[in-house]
Order: C-alpha cells, then structure tokens, then sequence
C-alpha cells in the first residue's frame, strides 16, 4: 500500500491523506503515466510518504509533487 501522511510537526501527530494500491506496473512501457491522487485541504509542513507493499523486489516513486491549493496572508494587528 500506499501512504501519504502530513503534520503540522515532524514529530506528529499525524494526519493521513492517502491510502492507495498502485497498479502493478512491471509488465509496463516507459515512460508510465503519471498518477494523480486527490484529497481534502490539510495545513501542513512536513509530508511522510510511506511504500508498506509492492510488487517484485521493491517500491519506490521517481516523482511526486504537491499542489497548493491556495495561499492566505493574514496581517495581525
């Protein structure tokens, strides 16, 4: 599977956003499509990706990418 978790803290606590099984991609050409994964709007520093099971010898990504959604100012006064 498939996690992607995000925090406000490196230490947690922490929310996940993303629990998947990624097809399996071995028997595939190059270059494979990119997959798109969406969720709900988190406020977040740190993001923690985690591979707990794969096909073959190992898991891994080559890209991955985050998208604001958008960004507040706030001026205290």
């Amino acid at each position: 599977g498939l996690f992607v978790n995000c925090s406000t803290s490196k230490h947690g606590p922490w929310k996940e956003v993303i629990d998947e099984t990624l097809a399996d991609s071995r028997n595939k050409e190059n270059p494979l499509p990119l997959q798109a994964f969406s969720f709900e709007s988190v406020t977040a520093k740190f993001v923690k990706f985690e591979v707990l099971s794969w096909y073959g010898i190992g898991g891994g990504i080559q890209y991955f990418d985050i998208k604001k959604s958008g960004i507040h100012l706030y001026k205290y006064m």
